[in-house]
């Protein structure tokens, strides 16, 4: 990479980054269902444009991607996306658990806790934060980083690991690769 290139991708990366880092303030400001349900959107977007930068543009993209077709679901593009190569393994599981916490929130107003009571559900419910502490991406961030609140605090680590895979996969598309890995600030750096 050239001198040149050099300066035109930092200053392209700080642009991206602080597109990130505002995606991630406003996540975070949601309501946990909100936080849930735009997260799962925003990974699942990021899933359909990454397949479809390695796919033919043609009708039978559109259609292998629309709700009714073969991939049309987020469990269907995860798959997708492993098999071609786009994420890996830990990548893979991390949006398995931001899939089954988004439906957890869209598909349940009121769950029952331990105690058989109903409760509104939010990241505090056990459910949520099993799910949430198996975000490995977190986890692996953590290990580097330990009086970051990603460990204690669910909701951010689920925004958090949101916004990292989508800048991720953002990445491969534009055909950085490995070369320029996304690497946000910690949450506690992105308050106002």
């Amino acid at each position: 990479m050239t001198e040149s290139n050099f300066e035109h991708y930092s200053w392209w990366f700080g642009k991206k980054l602080q597109e990130l880092n505002a995606v991630y303030l406003e996540l975070f400001a949601e309501s946990d269902r909100g936080v849930a349900i735009i997260g799962g959107t925003i990974v699942d977007e990021s899933l359909n444009r990454s397949i479809r930068h390695r796919l033919r543009e043609c009708r039978e993209t559109d259609y292998l991607l629309s709700f009714a077709g073969a991939v049309g679901t987020t469990s269907a593009r995860i798959s997708l996306a492993c098999a071609l190569g786009l994420i890996g393994p830990n990548h893979r599981d991390d949006l398995v658990c931001i899939n089954k916490v988004r439906n957890l929130f869209a598909h349940n107003a009121l769950l029952r806790n331990s105690k058989h009571d109903l409760v509104s559900l939010d990241f505090q419910y056990q459910n949520v934060k099993d799910l949430c502490d198996n975000l490995k991406l977190a986890k692996s961030w953590f290990a580097h980083n330990p009086t970051s609140d990603l460990f204690t605090d669910h909701k951010k680590r689920f925004a958090w690991t949101v916004t990292a895979i989508s800048g991720n996969m953002w990445n491969e598309r534009e055909g950085l690769g490995k070369r320029m890995r996304i690497e946000l600030p910690t949450p506690e750096l992105l308050k106002d």
